[in-house]
């Protein structure tokens, strides 16, 4: 019979370690892709893909009336602005905000304040009062009521802009 040599070897440092080559191979690899991985996620948060900052999470769509600036990337219950400029020379403007855009957005307050509000099947239609030369501006204060992906369509003195807002939550 055979002796059998269950003897852990010695290795070259004097370490008497039972190590598996391949196995420490493969983890330092996780390793290594999972430093990556979180490397790109604080990337991502710092140019704006969270909401609240950065070139990722505003966005700017221009009409030739008005240019409305909203969030591209908003979070669930968080304060965010929508603010629309108007360059046209007018004495008066309007803004629909239809009922996919209210059931989505709680609006905290608009300013300035509309002269009238109008409710309709299409939504809630505000008239403002131009007073001075342009342009004139509309800030609206508002939070997301939902996670998930909205689209919707703000009619902004009888243009159509469509706004697609990210919320996470």
């Amino acid at each position: 019979m055979t002796a059998r040599n269950d003897e852990i070897p010695v290795r070259l440092d004097g370490l008497q370690l039972d190590e598996r080559p391949r196995l420490q191979s493969v983890i330092w690899i996780v390793q290594r892709g999972l430093w990556i991985l979180c490397l790109i996620t604080v990337l991502g948060a710092l140019a704006g893909a969270t909401g609240q900052g950065g070139p990722l999470a505003d966005q700017t769509m221009r009409a030739p009336m008005a240019t409305l600036d909203s969030p591209r990337i908003t979070r669930r219950l968080a304060s965010d602005r929508i603010t629309l400029h108007f360059a046209a020379p007018r004495t008066a403007h309007s803004l629909i905000l239809p009922p996919d855009f209210l059931a989505g957005f709680e609006i905290d307050s608009i300013t300035p304040r509309p002269a009238r509000e109008i409710a309709s099947p299409q939504g809630v239609l505000l008239h403002f009062n131009a007073l001075g030369p342009p342009p004139h501006h509309i800030d609206l204060s508002l939070r997301a009521r939902q996670i998930g992906i909205l689209e919707t369509t703000l009619t902004l003195d009888g243009t159509a802009l469509p706004l697609h807002v990210t919320v996470l939550p």
